[in-house]
């Protein structure tokens, strides 16, 4: 039988395999069960990592759904999750200060990566296009915050 830091560990050990497949639903999923995982044994460190990776996968599908995110972003955004990873690995989910330090700092890396990259694309960047042609539209509560919308 597996105990709660080896589940912990394989379920995360998953977000990068499907984070390079652009599979941002599986690694919502995922997240989703870090947070049941964490919350079960009453792990509060694995409980905030898994919250701010649900909120990081719903945003970027959502972007994803309509518009190309750049090569580079996402492979900024895939460095930080592996170092997340190594960071969790090496300590056995034993987050000391030390380390727990260093995973807030990556956590805050990760959420404010794509907090800009949703702002880019909102302001800057135009969506994809549909097969018909037309623009895709961007969900209206997002764009009215923004002033975008009249």
């Amino acid at each position: 039988m597996k105990d709660f830091k080896e589940s912990f560990l394989e379920k995360f050990s998953e977000i990068p395999l499907q984070f390079n497949n652009s599979n941002f639903v599986g690694c919502r999923r995922l997240s989703t069960e870090l947070i049941s995982v964490a919350d079960f044994v009453d792990f509060l460190d694995g409980v905030l990592i898994g919250e701010i990776f649900e909120s990081v996968f719903m945003n970027l599908d959502e972007i994803n759904d309509h518009y190309e995110i750049e090569k580079e972003e996402l492979m900024e955004l895939n460095e930080l999750i592996n170092n997340i990873l190594k960071l969790l690995n090496n300590s056995n989910l034993n987050i000391n200060e030390k380390n727990k330090t260093k995973l807030y700092d990556l956590l805050k890396d990760v959420r404010g990566k794509v907090t800009r990259i949703q702002l880019s694309y909102l302001i800057i960047k135009k969506p994809k296009k549909e097969e018909s042609g037309v623009s895709l539209p961007f969900p209206q509560g997002a764009l009215k915050m923004l002033g975008r919308v009249p």
